[in-house]
């Protein structure tokens, strides 16, 4: 019964996040006139999939996306681009997923748009965390 009650928020929890996850992009790609394209890679990166299964949470993998579309697509200049992300691991608190969610939002705001950039880095580093176990 303890399990089934556990069971039964996490899922309550995963509803809610996906939801306001959802809110967010609307907003964004609403208030900043995102196309299509710029709105699904985005999409792609704060994904509503809160509820996946595996060894890697919704917290560890929008992180790296975010981090991912920072280094290139949104960074400040061509000078600050760069490719190597840091290693996946489980994260202490929250706090650096927020600064990154705020930071891309920040810079969609002063115009910086996401653009369709190869992500195979990505793909390597959680097949790697898939790998460990």
């Amino acid at each position: 019964n303890a399990e089934e009650q556990a069971v039964s928020k996490q899922s309550t929890a995963a509803n809610i996040l996906s939801c306001f996850t959802r809110l967010i992009l609307k907003l964004l790609e609403i208030s900043h006139s995102l196309s299509n394209d710029e709105f699904n890679i985005l999409s792609q990166c704060l994904s509503t999939d809160v509820d996946s299964p595996g060894d890697i949470g919704w917290e560890e993998r929008t992180d790296l996306a975010l981090t991912y579309l920072l280094k290139t697509s949104l960074s400040r200049s061509s000078k600050d681009a760069s490719v190597s992300l840091p290693a996946l691991e489980l994260p202490r608190d929250t706090s650096k997923l927020k600064k990154h969610i705020t930071l891309v939002c920040d810079r969609i705001a002063k115009g910086s748009r996401p653009k369709v950039i190869d992500l195979p880095e990505i793909v390597d580093k959680t097949e790697q965390v898939d790998s460990i176990e």
